[in-house]
């Protein structure tokens, strides 16, 4: 596969397909929030088009790389924002900017945490984050995850659905931008980890 913007130019291959988006293997990465073209092409040489954007990068020490590959995911973008591409997300809701504190932080270096965040809220497209008060019900909203090394922090993306105001500590309910790609990132992390 093939993709391409302005300033980048990069081939790889797909994994992890999904409806909202998909994994590409590659060994350079274009910059998270670059809106990209993707060309794939079929066993019979058929083109399939279509734009996306880089919503996350994958990391792979050297070592490691004959078990998993680096790469970035793409969120694939509908219709209605390649009709306005000056609209930004299809949605009306704000995207929060802290400049002061950056995104959202959650921990889930530990693997009984990834375990537990994947068999529970992730399973379900959501993900429960600490609520600094500053986030309003509805926006969108980046956060920043601790994954068990080797592995980097990624950057997920969502929207903030729910305020758990009564748990202890406060807590944020986010829809999740494209849970498949946290649910494959998650499974492959915790495949590695249990051993062959």
């Amino acid at each position: 596969m093939r993709i391409w913007s302005d300033e980048h130019e990069v081939t790889g291959f797909t994994s992890n397909v999904s409806e909202h988006g998909l994994f590409v293997e590659a060994q350079t990465q274009v910059p998270i929030g670059t809106r990209v073209h993707v060309e794939i092409r079929d066993r019979e040489g058929a083109p399939f088009l279509a734009e996306a954007l880089v919503v996350r990068h994958k990391q792979v020490p050297p070592r490691l790389r004959s078990v998993t590959r680096p790469g970035m995911g793409l969120r694939l973008l509908p219709p209605t924002e390649l009709l306005n591409p000056d609209a930004g997300p299809a949605t009306a809701t704000p995207t929060v900017v802290l400049p002061d504190d950056g995104p959202l932080r959650l921990d889930l270096s530990d693997l009984e945490a990834l375990r537990s965040a994947l068999e529970g809220e992730v399973s379900k497209g959501v993900l429960a984050a600490p609520d600094r008060g500053k986030e309003a019900v509805g926006s969108r909203v980046q956060i920043r995850v601790a994954l068990p090394p080797p592995w980097s922090e990624v950057t997920w993306s969502g929207r903030v659905m729910q305020r758990l105001e009564a748990s202890d500590p406060p807590l944020l309910v986010l829809q999740l931008d494209d849970p498949g790609l946290v649910t494959s990132l998650a499974t492959e992390i915790l495949d590695y980890e249990g051993g062959p």
